[in-house]
């Protein structure tokens, strides 16, 4: 008779996959230190203690929600971002649990791309300047500034090397 187990390390408690089969063949799924229950429960709601299914505390699913975001970029954030914004959403992306200036100091080549001016706007002066259109080097002199500070606002280091 197909039953569904959820399979979980011993040690950790921790939900590694669920599957749906008769129990004689479960039990050659098991790798080491792997034990089943009867029962399909989802790892993102579920650990097991002393081999019954717990439901997870609110703290265990956050840092369980964190552990998949951590190595993602927010999504929640936008180029029209002020500071204090932007902070508050890369904080709430990650519930808290990463330092938010030192996250955007790692991250300040993706930040400064999602904030820089479109490079088209560079392209236009260019094309502008090559044309003697004195609108060119004004329009130039403002890619260049909202780059700088852009590269100001989002800095490789903490001593704000450009």
């Amino acid at each position: 008779m197909i039953k569904t187990f959820s399979i979980y390390n011993e040690e950790t408690g921790i939900i590694t996959r669920r599957i749906s089969c008769p129990q004689e063949i479960a039990v050659n799924q098991l790798g080491d230190e792997e034990f089943l229950i009867p029962g399909d429960f989802d790892d993102a709601e579920y650990k097991v203690v002393n081999g019954a299914a717990v439901m997870l505390t609110q703290q265990e699913k956050a840092v369980k929600k964190f552990h998949f975001r951590k190595d993602t970029f927010p999504t929640n954030i936008n180029n029209g971002m002020d500071e204090g914004v932007l902070n508050a959403a890369i904080d709430e992306y990650f519930m808290g649990f990463v330092d938010v200036p030192a996250w955007r100091i790692e991250n300040y080549s993706a930040l400064r791309s999602m904030f820089y001016p479109p490079y088209s706007d560079a392209l236009d002066a260019e094309i502008k300047i090559r044309n003697n259109l004195p609108e060119g080097e004004i329009q130039r002199k403002e890619y260049d500034r909202k780059c700088m500070e852009i590269k100001s606002r989002f800095p490789k280091e903490e001593n704000n090397n450009l």
